[in-house]
């Protein structure tokens, strides 16, 4: 995104909040465009989830905003729970995937990769699936051999 575009989206993103403080697709949007700010994004989703705790955007985003702080642990729970409410969802499957694998949980990273993969052809992802085959494959040749 362009600076001016962001910056009209972080606009847009307020006012929508002015209208309606806790829109979870609201918070989720304003906190992507915080990145420069990433504890600012992180309070105010973590505030939101108090009022809407199902609020999927919301723990996705969250999760976010903790992976771009490298909170590897803390990205892993708030993805797990989007994915909890959205299990058919490639791109928070990928996510959690990306976390665990951050988390040297190898098995579990794969499955979700396999996961993601899946859904991806049942539903529209924004992951590389290049990406995501090349990382589950690395990770399957890892695994000993029976």
């Amino acid at each position: 995104m362009q600076d001016g575009q962001h910056e009209l989206a972080r606009q847009l993103f307020r006012r929508a909040l002015v209208a309606h403080p806790l829109d979870p697709a609201a918070l989720a949007g304003l906190a992507r465009t915080e990145r420069h700010d990433p504890m600012q994004a992180e309070s105010r989703l973590k505030d939101s989830l108090t009022s809407q705790p199902d609020a999927i955007g919301t723990h996705l985003a969250l999760g976010d905003a903790l992976a771009a702080q490298q909170r590897w642990a803390e990205a892993q729970q708030a993805y797990f729970q989007a994915h909890a409410l959205a299990p058919g969802h490639p791109d928070i499957a990928y996510n959690l995937a990306v976390a665990l694998d951050h988390l040297g949980q190898r098995r579990p990273a794969a499955g979700f990769y396999r996961k993601a993969l899946q859904l991806a052809d049942q539903h529209p992802a924004r992951f590389s699936r290049h990406h995501c085959e090349t990382r589950l494959h690395a990770l399957q040749a890892q695994e000993p051999s029976p």
